[in-house]
């Protein structure tokens, strides 16, 4: 069994999130030369170690919205207006890392996008298809991201950018993408639940290292931008227009025979210190909890047993779930009468079926200083799911 104090070890506080990362690999990799010292260092480094140590260095405070924040529609990275043509380098530019003789369509790009990449071609008459005119499509494609104007940006702005492509359509670009969750989960919503209010698939092309997702454009600011400035009746209709949203959301039925996480087998995701994905087909609240408990930690078997044991498993439904709800992921109108309506959710990367508790134990932080965790949707928020809030509270404090 693990020392009490083991058990009782958080990260520091009063140090920098940087400075935490380091110490938590640290540890790790004392521990396995411990057991191992002929251990390969090199696998215990976490995937795009460097991208997250930059990113965490670079936050002036410990502020996130959500712990498992990937950045990339939060306010604070939204490039000024007069910026936002140009980031610091062309080497600091996913933009510019595209390469044209490598190019995959995994998912064709509709008409409108097709006639925006056609707009861009040196011969305007000649078809956008890359099947016939791969060179000339690829190069079109590229100069018409290059030429949009960026809505926002990832802490490194060379592995994740948005940019506006044309009226009403944007192109995400995501460096090193293993799989395509945020896109597939457009695609399902299209056809089991276009009432909510998501964007629009509108095609997929793989650019060497980069995956280019094309979507309709939502226009407003995000949630974020605008909370400060609502009152608490402002914030109470938001809650409960989420609240609507969220569970005509829930109600998509599990379809059987399918297994948890994202509708495209893209796997379940665990998001806590760094992204794990499970690398077998799971298919009820069992198995994803053996998942969940069975990231290194520094507790003993005897604890992880007495830890789980708090909640019970079969009661619990699956159902869809967004899996980072929070007010940068959140777009909406304020009206000239400072209503605030909600007119769509983005980021959809974390979802797929998980159990319904989910939801509610990703869309908190502790260090958060706003009052946005007092107006969560009743239907995902942790007082719905207090027992299994709580346990998973403790147990991601005793995470390597």
């Amino acid at each position: 069994m693990a020392s009490k104090q083991s058990l009782e070890t958080p990260p520091d506080e009063r140090k920098s999130d940087a400075a935490n990362l380091n110490e938590r690999l640290f540890k790790k990799m004392k521990k396995a030369v411990d057991s191992n010292p002929e251990v390969d260092l090199l696998s215990l480094f976490p995937k795009e170690y460097s991208e997250r140590l930059a990113r965490l260095a670079s936050s002036p405070k410990r502020d996130r919205i959500n712990p498992r924040d990937k950045g990339v529609t939060s306010l604070e990275n939204v490039l000024p207006k007069q910026d936002n043509q140009r980031v610091s380098t062309i080497h600091d530019d996913i933009r510019y890392l595209l390469s044209a003789g490598d190019v995959q369509i995994m998912d064709q790009p509709s008409h409108s996008v097709q006639e925006l990449i056609k707009s861009k071609m040196e011969v305007r008459n000649a078809s956008p298809a890359i099947e016939t005119e791969p060179q000339q499509f690829s190069m079109a494609l590229i100069r018409l991201i290059q030429e949009g104007e960026i809505v926002s940006t990832g802490p490194v702005a060379s592995r994740r950018m948005v940019v506006k492509c044309g009226v009403d359509t944007i192109a995400k670009l995501v460096w090193g993408l293993e799989e395509y969750t945020d896109y597939t989960t457009l695609q399902y919503l299209l056809e089991h639940k276009p009432s909510i209010p998501a964007p629009r698939p509108l095609g997929l092309v793989r650019m060497g290292w980069v995956t280019i997702f094309f979507m309709s454009y939502l226009s407003g600011p995000t949630l974020e931008a605008v909370w400060a400035d609502l009152g608490t009746d402002e914030k109470a209709s938001v809650r409960d227009q989420l609240d609507v949203i969220f569970r005509d959301l829930r109600k998509m039925e599990f379809p059987n025979g399918m297994s948890l996480g994202g509708v495209g087998g893209e796997g379940c995701k665990d998001l806590r210190r760094h992204l794990r994905r499970s690398t077998t087909p799971i298919f009820d609240v069992k198995e994803f909890e053996n998942f969940q408990f069975s990231n290194p930690n520094y507790g003993s078997k005897i604890f992880i047993d007495f830890l789980r044991a708090f909640a019970p498993q079969s009661s619990r439904q699956i159902v869809f779930t967004h899996g980072d709800l929070r007010p940068a992921n959140v777009i909406v109108e304020v009206t000239q009468d400072r209503r605030c309506i909600v007119t769509g959710v983005i980021d959809w990367e974390d979802s797929g079926f998980y159990p319904e508790y989910y939801e509610a134990t990703n869309c908190l932080a502790t260090d958060q200083v706003w009052d946005w965790f007092q107006f969560l949707p009743p239907c995902i928020s942790p007082h719905t799911y207090p027992v299994e809030w709580l346990r998973d509270y403790v147990w991601g404090r005793h995470l390597e």
